[in-house]
């Protein structure tokens, strides 16, 4: 698992009821250790401009951008309190435990 030097890094690490999340924001902030994960659901709502309102065919009419975040836990007690959290308030989101992949790349150049 991570150790917490791994852990915290740059990231944003949250509490919420004493609960201890890694979010993930970018490449960078990924985990590199095998650990738990929680990806929340969610979407922001953008209302419309008023030329859509006024003058439809114009402007950005009202959307929703549909967004997700990404939790990371060393912890797996921690992990099973945050899903029960989520649960209780019927969030849409999807907990798995992760082991990151090692990617190696070769490229051959061939001179002729």
């Amino acid at each position: 698992m991570l150790t917490d030097s791994a852990f915290c890094s740059s990231a944003m690490t949250i509490a919420e009821d004493s609960i201890m999340a890694k979010i993930v924001q970018s490449p960078e902030d990924y985990p590199s250790e095998d650990h738990y994960a929680i990806v929340e659901f969610s979407s922001v709502h953008v209302p419309g401009d008023e030329r859509s309102r006024t003058h439809p065919g114009h402007g950005y009419p009202a959307h929703d951008v549909p967004t997700m975040s990404y939790k990371a836990y060393d912890d797996q007690i921690e992990w099973e309190k945050e899903i029960a959290r989520l649960e209780k308030r019927k969030a849409r989101y999807k907990a798995f435990s992760a082991k990151p992949a090692t990617v190696s790349v070769k490229t051959t150049v061939r001179v002729r």
